[in-house]
């Protein structure tokens, strides 16, 4: 079943099955809303145990993934200096409200 849940700001898409056993979580961006579904039914085909998908939004990638700053991969300064921001949003925002599952 999919849900669109607002956890702690940001609009997160939850796949849930009942009693599931398997969590997993992806930084999803817009371009990738459109073949969530299909990614999903493949999970579901070839996994055969109960499972929570979480989709993360990531508008910036280099900014909010990369956890330091190289120039080649990015000139801008910022970039290095949030992927633990994402990290932090994980552990202490997303995952507990997980458990609950």
């Amino acid at each position: 079943m999919k849900s669109i849940y607002n956890i702690a700001g940001k609009e997160c898409i939850v796949y849930a099955e009942d009693k599931p056993r398997i969590l997993l979580i992806q930084p999803v961006g817009e371009h990738e809303n459109e073949t969530l579904d299909t990614q999903i039914d493949t999970i579901q085909k070839t996994v055969n145990l109960p499972f929570i998908f979480v989709g993360i939004p990531i508008s910036d990638w280099e900014k909010e993934l990369t956890p330091w700053h190289d120039p080649n991969i990015s000139p801008r300064q910022e970039v290095g200096e949030h992927a633990y921001d994402t990290l932090d949003y994980i552990t202490e925002q997303l995952l507990p409200l997980c458990r609950c599952y």
